[in-house]
């Protein structure tokens, strides 16, 4: 399994003196944001304000492809609307773009990753990891085609199996983007404390709300923003991590 590791060290020495860390994810639902004239320069600007962040879609990629080629994505969410179109043509559109796609539990028929990209995605700041992974809803018109079908692996099965990589590689947070239905991500919840947040989808509106201690966020046809404040202490006989996530949605207004 690759797994795309992101490096920004300067943070290293406040790390080290036990100060707050902060990350911004810019996650956008809705990619005909990009059509309109000043989004990018909104999202730049932005960006510019942050300490460091990411910048995350889950969307029908294939409406705004051109404009997808030039944005700065650090990874995207293969949706279930994607795989509406024939899987040969949606691949070969996924290779056309720079930024890798998660989508844990989609392998193709030779048993490969489906998007032919890393199945985790971890950024790293200093000391601390944070680890993503994706998951895209069963759907069975994508197993429907000879030779271009696609096997959707047990979501349960999948989760276990990335936690325990992502934690092998030392991530101190997990976060799931998913879009799963909310009872699937419930459970996921439930079964799952290593999970800290999930970020799915909604087709009416946008919600939130925690299960247990796992913070469920739905966004609808929007660019929202997370930010993950990580406070990190260390004394001479521990050290101990917290994270108090943040989160509303973004009007290009601002």
């Amino acid at each position: 399994m690759r797994i795309y590791i992101f490096s920004l060290l300067l943070c290293c020495s406040l790390l080290l003196n036990g100060e707050n860390v902060h990350l911004t994810i810019f996650h956008i639902s809705d990619s005909s944001l990009f059509e309109s004239e000043n989004f990018e320069a909104f999202l730049e600007q932005e960006r510019n304000k942050a300490d460091y962040s990411l910048t995350t879609l889950c969307s029908n990629f294939k409406k705004s492809l051109k404009d997808l080629k030039k944005s700065e994505i650090d990874f995207a969410l293969l949706s279930k609307k994607d795989l509406f179109e024939p899987l040969h043509s949606l691949k070969t559109k996924i290779q056309e773009v720079s930024f890798p796609f998660l989508a844990s539990n989609l392998i193709d028929l030779k048993k490969k990753p489906f998007t032919n990209e890393p199945e985790c995605f971890i950024y790293e700041i200093g000391k601390i990891k944070v680890g993503f992974l994706g998951l895209v809803s069963f759907d069975f018109r994508a197993i429907s085609e000879e030779n271009e079908g696609a096997y959707f692996l047990p979501y349960q099965y999948v989760v276990k199996e990335k936690i325990k990589k992502l934690k092998e590689r030392g991530c101190n947070f997990i976060i799931l983007f998913s879009d799963l239905s909310l009872l699937e991500e419930k459970e996921i919840a439930r079964s799952f404390f290593e999970i800290d947040l999930i970020i799915g989808r909604s087709e009416q509106c946008s919600f939130s709300f925690f299960e247990n201690d796992t913070l469920i966020y739905k966004t609808e046809n929007s660019i929202d923003r997370i930010d993950l404040y990580i406070d990190y202490k260390q004394t001479a006989s521990e050290e101990s991590l917290y994270l108090y996530p943040t989160w509303r949605k973004m009007n290009l207004s601002e």
